[in-house]
């Protein structure tokens, strides 16, 4: 457990705290904006789970490039998403 809630902690700090509206705009523009993100949310990761650093390097490294994709994945679909979903998904960020 002691893993897990440190993994869920990095991911929440990576995608609202540390996620400025400078590095949002940057990562729906461009792929280096992806890359930097996932690269933040490597560093979480790995500061957070420094404890177990050599156990969790490269699964967090695996983790960190899944999180690229997906976020790839997302802003790839946003334009085809129904009006109301995107409206929805687009507000929630900005308040965030």
């Amino acid at each position: 457990m002691f893993l897990i809630h440190r993994l869920i902690l990095a991911h929440f700090l990576t995608d609202f705290p540390f996620q400025t509206d400078s590095i949002y705009k940057f990562k729906i523009r461009r792929w280096l904006g992806r890359i930097l993100h996932g690269a933040i949310f490597a560093a979480c990761s790995l500061i957070l789970c420094a404890p177990l650093w050599d156990k969790v390097f490269w699964p967090v490294i695996c983790l960190s490039i899944f999180h690229v994709i997906i976020d790839w994945i997302k802003i790839a679909l946003l334009p085809r998403l129904k009006p109301a979903i995107q409206s929805t998904y687009c507000s929630t960020r900005r308040y965030m």
